[in-house]
């Protein structure tokens, strides 16, 4: 299934519309921002305003929706219970805070300057 109709599925499962789940995916993102700005020792503001890393996550986030729909697709289809689908997709975004893209981070976030 391709990822748009995923998405689509998947945004009707936890009952929320497409800004909502906007919403949703960037406070994920900047959940995963401020594990690794603290990990990494790098403002936070840094990562969250940067365009590069934010499509970073998002294409993260694709693959770990695409496998959030194959693993729970009887429950996202039958539109069964929001709340629990939604801690499901929570769970496995926290995932990416394991890892981050080196190489982006060193050439977008490298201040030195202290607050």
């Amino acid at each position: 299934m391709d990822k748009t109709t995923v998405k689509i599925k998947i945004i009707a499962a936890l009952g929320m519309d497409s800004r909502q789940y906007r919403n949703f995916t960037r406070a994920l993102f900047e959940l995963w921002a401020t594990v690794i700005a603290r990990q990494q020792n790098l403002l936070l503001e840094s990562i969250t305003t940067n365009a590069s890393l934010w499509q970073w996550y998002l294409n993260e986030f694709e693959i770990i929706e695409q496998r959030f729909y194959n693993e729970n697709n009887a429950y996202v289809d039958a539109l069964l219970d929001a709340a629990i689908l939604n801690d499901v997709l929570v769970s496995m975004a926290e995932e990416i805070e394991e890892y981050y893209p080196s190489a982006l981070i060193k050439m977008y976030c490298n201040e030195t300057d202290d607050y």
